[in-house]
């Protein structure tokens, strides 16, 4: 059996990675980005990946960064901004259009979760909708905490539960 390795290269180190759909979703405190997975193809004999730019530096403040988890669904983004010294801004873009701001105030979200163009917050063992501007529908689950391997695995069986029943 043959096995062969590429190595790639990206402009800039990213903290997180996000797959969704044919794209992946790169973040890290300046810059959300991505980039269709076609660019693993190397037959131009570049291992170059050029990621385009999903949301700029330019939305934020001196002191202001991109926080927490994003979340994606179909061409639909969620982030959150720490926006110093006001507190979090929470805002979600589709497509090409400006991004719109879903909540600002003080509540961190640790892992938002994008789903049927539902916003939700899961955070330490509590989850919350975000409806209206505000955090609702508080849900408290005893013993279980949300970290980010955890998080993973509820995107995959979200998939993978919509998958199976509408295909």
């Amino acid at each position: 059996e043959d096995q062969s390795y590429n190595q790639y290269y990206l402009d800039h180190y990213w903290n997180e990675v996000y797959p969704s759909g044919e794209y992946i979703y790169l973040k890290r405190n300046t810059q959300i980005a991505k980039f269709h997975f076609d660019q693993f193809d190397t037959s131009d004999g570049s291992n170059n990946i050029t990621p385009e730019i999903v949301v700029d530096s330019d939305v934020l403040g001196n002191n202001d960064y991109f926080e927490s988890r994003i979340s994606v669904e179909g061409d639909n983004l969620v982030y959150q901004i720490y926006d110093w010294p006001n507190g979090r801004k929470v805002y979600k873009k589709s497509g090409d259009n400006d991004s719109e701001l879903m909540y600002e105030g003080g509540s961190s979200a640790d892992n938002l979760l994008l789903f049927n163009d539902r916003i939700y917050n899961f955070q330490y063992n509590t989850m919350t909708e975000l409806y209206g501007g505000e955090y609702v529908n508080q849900v408290y689950y005893n013993n279980i905490y949300f970290y980010q391997q955890f998080m993973l695995e509820i995107r995959r069986n979200i998939k993978n539960a919509t998958f199976n029943n509408f295909y």
